[in-house]
């Protein structure tokens, strides 16, 4: 009996030890007195592709009432959209600051010290900001499709009794409120830097005084040409293409980047100012991409290898399908600014008959600037027309007017273009194009093809005797 009792003691005295050491171990990883703290009305938001420090600096700015949005933060951050990313920690750091967030040093070195786990100071830091009601920020390496990923989280709560922390990770809609073993979770956040030193990043939302919005007078903002630029590198044929950036589209092209930009800012940025100015109050609804090939080779072996199809004509065409101008950039600009018109036509005046669409596209594919107008010149279309008048195969104006989009293209008499291109320059050469345009649009819905409005601009119920006019004007032309 003695012996039973002495190794019940004995037993005693162990579970006593094991009680202290399960007490000093829970310690280590909860420092002060066990407590559960969770921000429960922190918005969760699905963060679009490598914005996660965006979309976590949002969900923390809205927690307070603020109404920013993830491309908020990431357009007042100055980020070049040309990466075609998001913010780095370095950058989302600055971003913050600028908002107007107390975040100070986020950056956290590991303590390997015996006595302390790697994380305990990240884990003190999220507890002190939990109990002021501002949610953290923190950088987590994460398997993802199996690889492993490091992605900004927002944690929301910390449980050091149950030694657990939940977070919105927002990858998706799932990772709202997930929970996650503190151990694991502080695993997760060590990270490795370029030189193999071992640091943690855990930025506090703190606020001070929010800062106002990055507003833009353009349609697209930085945020949107950084996500649509993410997208567009994948699709890139080769490292030999630059990307530059010409509001409203995104030029590219395989020749040097002094030549792309050379492209983008004489030809397309000069053709949409002067464009905008007379015509446009639109931009396209979407941002488009013009792929300027730099020979022929690059442009049919190219097309077939993005788009699986072959062009259609040798000089260059506009796809509303794939969002798209694509050009063999060594047969000149002409066709780009043929091309850059039929966008804007798009968005500004969508149930615009062909042969307008493309009467003003050709006038301009020969064009130059006078007294602050983009002017239309004669050009190749001159001597296929003038032969056509001397044969009397052109066709009346009502006609030409009441084309089908099939007839203008798949009926063409062999006139459609160069008819279309020189009424509009007979217009623009009376003073009278511009007028005509926004009449036209003004007048769409009750004269859809526009001949009712010609005759309104041209002053005239006798067309027949018009065309003969037209017809002399256009033979004294020369190019």
């Amino acid at each position: 009996m003695a012996g039973l009792n002495r190794s019940r003691r004995l037993l005693q005295t162990m579970s006593g030890f094991l009680v202290a050491a399960v007490f000093l171990i829970n310690a280590q990883y909860a420092p002060g007195q066990p407590k559960t703290n969770l921000l429960d009305d922190v918005p969760h938001i699905t963060k679009l592709p490598d914005f996660g420090g965006e979309a976590c600096l949002a969900m923390a700015l809205q927690h307070k009432r603020h109404s920013f949005s993830q491309t908020d933060v990431f357009n007042l951050s100055g980020v070049d959209p040309l990466l075609g990313r998001g913010c780095n920690t370095s950058e989302l750091d600055a971003v913050a600051k600028k908002i107007g967030m107390i975040v100070g040093n986020p950056w956290l070195t590991v303590d390997n010290r015996a006595n302390r786990r790697p994380a305990w100071r990240a884990t003190d830091l999220i507890s002190k900001s939990l109990d002021d009601g501002d949610p953290v920020v923190c950088l987590m390496r994460q398997k993802f499709e199996n690889r492993v990923i490091e992605q900004f989280v927002l944690v929301i709560g910390l449980d050091t009794a149950k030694q657990q922390v939940t977070i919105h990770d927002p990858r998706a809609r799932s990772g709202k409120n997930r929970v996650m073993s503190l151990r694991q979770f502080e695993n997760a956040i060590i990270c490795t830097a370029a030189d193999e030193s071992k640091y943690m990043f855990c930025l506090p939302t703190k606020i001070d005084k929010v800062a106002a919005k990055f507003t833009s007078k353009e349609k697209f903002t930085s945020a949107d040409y950084a996500q649509h630029i993410r997208k567009l590198k994948k699709r890139l044929p080769d490292e030999s293409f630059k990307i530059v950036i010409q509001a409203p589209f995104v030029v590219v092209g395989d020749q040097s980047r002094q030549q792309v930009k050379t492209h983008a800012t004489r030809t397309v940025k000069w053709a949409v100012d002067l464009l905008k100015k007379d015509y446009f109050k639109k931009d396209p609804e979407h941002i488009l991409d013009i792929w300027l090939f730099k020979d022929k080779t690059s442009y049919y072996s190219n097309v077939k290898k993005i788009w699986g199809t072959k062009p259609g004509t040798p000089f260059g065409y506009y796809s509303s399908f794939n969002k798209a101008l694509v050009m063999n950039i060594s047969t000149g600009g002409g066709t780009l600014v043929h091309e850059i018109v039929h966008p804007f036509i798009e968005s500004n005046f969508p149930n615009c008959p062909s042969w307008f669409n493309e009467g003003l596209a050709s006038l301009y594919e020969q064009s130059y600037s006078k007294g602050g107008k983009i002017m239309g010149a004669t050009n190749w279309r001159l001597r296929g027309l003038q032969g056509a008048i001397g044969a009397d195969r052109v066709p009346e104006f009502k006609e030409l007017c009441s084309t089908s989009r099939r007839e203008f293209y798949n009926e063409d008499p062999g006139t459609n273009y160069a008819q279309a291109r020189y009424l509009c320059y007979y217009l623009q050469e009376k003073g009278k194009l511009r007028q005509y345009y926004h009449l036209f649009v003004k007048n769409s819905k009750k004269d859809p093809t526009g001949y009712k409005t010609l005759k309104s601009v041209l002053k005239t119920d006798d067309m027949k005797q018009f065309k003969k006019d037209w017809e002399k004007f256009v033979l004294k032309l020369r190019f």
